[in-house]
This record gives structure tokens, sequence and C-alpha cells, in this order.
């Protein structure tokens, strides 16, 4: 799979291997949490002052915790297709996209906690998924910092129903920390609307 511009230029900006399967592997254990400790902003102020997510990509419900070893959070689901695409293909998500990309804005509170700078993502060595389809009341998601080099984090995402068994997993989640990213966020952050 190759995501293009559609432009003369066809820009390559993204790649990914599928491999699609008549029956979904065995979920393994669930990793053991992370000793982590209270993290001081609400998530109220996280979307209002670090992150730039308008409201249909505020997935973030509470946040369990921080510490250099990563972050952990309870994340809400998707709405159905249909609220966010004309004549979806489906009438339910499989993997949810909703609870993806919040586990790529923890990735941000992490850094922006923990080292002083946003970050982007760039790269995902896998996903795997466990089960058809994520639960329909969420997930918890913790994410493992594995390594740190120069500007690279990398980590680990495993999302978790809410019993704790693994519904699906990213392995080696890359994400770029840059301090020059603070202000394009700022820039970015959508302001209330004026009341009159």
């Amino acid at each position: 799979f190759e995501l293009r511009s559609d432009d003369e230029r066809q820009t390559l900006h993204a790649t990914a291997t599928v491999l699609l399967t008549a029956r979904l592997p065995n979920a393994p254990e669930a990793p053991a949490p992370l000793e982590l400790a209270p993290y001081a902003r609400s998530v109220e102020s996280v979307y209002r002052d670090v992150l730039f997510h308008g409201p249909l990509f505020r997935g973030i419900a509470e946040i369990a915790g921080c510490a250099d070893a990563g972050i952990a959070a309870r994340l809400e689901a998707a709405p159905a297709p249909a609220r966010w695409i004309t004549a979806p293909v489906r009438d339910a998500w499989i993997a949810d996209p909703l609870a993806l990309d919040a586990a790529f804005q923890l990735m941000i509170l992490w850094s922006v906690e923990r080292h002083q700078a946003p970050c982007l993502p760039c790269y995902a060595a896998s996903f795997r998924q466990y089960r058809e389809r994520f639960p329909s009341e969420g997930v918890m998601v913790q994410v493992q910092v594995t390594a740190l080099k120069g500007n690279q984090a990398i980590a680990d995402f495993a999302f978790l129903d809410l019993d704790g068994d693994l519904v699906a997993e990213v392995r080696g989640a890359e994400c770029t920390l840059d301090p020059n990213l603070a202000e394009p966020f700022r820039r970015n952050t959508l302001q209330p609307p004026v009341q009159s």
C-alpha cells in the first residue's frame, strides 16, 4: 500500500504492507503495568494548552499516569464511520482510528512532560490486532517508551480492554521530538467560539 500526492510529482508520503488472514492470531499476555506517577494536567487542559486536536479527535478520556518509562490512559471509542465519512464502506470500524490517533497524542504529552518538546510520529514497525473489532466502550492504552536516540523516541503501544486483555498493539512507533513544534501546535489549537 502506498499513499502519494495527487499531483504531477506523485510524492510518496507513506507505505505499508498489509497482511490479511482468515483467522486472527491469539493475543499474547498483556504487558505488565508501568509504574507511573500521577499526571498533573487535566484532559481538558491538554487539549486546550498542549495538543492541537479538534473535537472529533479528542480521544483521551482519562490519563492514568506518566513517567520516563511511558504514559497510560483510558481512550474513547470512535463514533460510527458514517459520522466521519460520507458513504462509508462499513458501518463499524475494524481498528479504532480514534484510539490509534489518541495513542500518538499520548506520545506528545509524554515528550512535553519528560523532555519539554512536542513530537510527531514518523514510523511504526508493526500493528497487530487480536480481535475482529476494538471494544465499543473504548480501551486502555499503555505506551511504553523503549528507547530514546537523540531526538527520536521509540515506543510500543498496548491497547487493552477494560478487563485488561490485549486487543491490539503497535510495535516500534517512532516519534521525532522537536521543541520548535511548540509554537505551530499553539497556532493550530482551536479557540473556543466567541459568545455574542
